[in-house]
């Protein structure tokens, strides 16, 4: 298992990290619908870590839809996993 912390040298990683992107971070998704409209969803780092097979940086988020929710979520957000550089760091 190959695991980075923070204060690893990305000079001595096969790979790039995105050093924007920690936990925490709030993000962004943009994507295409079926019925091909422009879509966004916002969410949270939950998890991030890099895939020596992809030799890409991949991350957990936990999504709450198109907007981030004001204070206590009505409902519990969406954990799903998505290649870190197709996410756009917001905060």
């Amino acid at each position: 298992m190959l695991e980075i912390s923070s204060e690893s040298s990305s000079a001595a990683l096969p790979f790039k990290m995105n050093r924007d992107l920690k936990v925490g971070s709030k993000v962004r998704r943009r994507f295409t619908s079926e019925s091909d409209e422009d879509m966004t969803e916002v969410g949270v780092v939950v998890h991030l870590w890099m895939d020596p097979e992809t030799e890409l940086q991949d991350a957990w988020i936990a999504f709450f839809g198109e907007e981030f929710p004001k204070g206590k979520p009505a409902e519990k957000p969406v954990i799903l996993r998505y290649f870190a550089s197709g996410l756009e760091v917001i905060e």
